[in-house]
């Protein structure tokens, strides 16, 4: 909250969010993991209880579901979908193909 306040109040959080916005349009998931790494600012922590915890209960949830046969939509915070310990890459060391989505698929 206090990086986010930050941005806020530098009025770099429009460029910050446009930034994010458009690594996830390219599917740039190094750019989009860098961005949200500072959007956390300097202590980890926050990445441990808010994506990390979070990300591991996420995949064994969707795992359970493709296991049991289902074919889930599945909607998550940007945050969750980069980098390493990410829902993608927990789904994809349980060896799921993922592949993101472009307009007309």
């Amino acid at each position: 909250m206090r990086q986010t306040l930050s941005l806020l109040r530098d009025h770099r959080l429009d460029a910050y969010f446009d930034d994010l916005v458009r690594a996830w349009q390219r599917g740039d998931g190094e750019r989009l993991d860098a961005l949200i790494r500072e959007g956390g600012g300097s202590d980890d922590r926050w990445r441990a209880e808010l994506l990390d915890r979070r990300n591991a209960e996420m995949a064994d949830k969707i795992a359970g579901w493709l296991d049991d046969g289902r074919a889930p939509f599945v909607i998550v915070g940007v945050g969750h979908l980069a980098g390493q310990g990410s829902v993608v890459d927990r789904l994809g060391q349980r060896g799921y193909v993922i592949r993101q989505l472009a307009a007309g698929d």
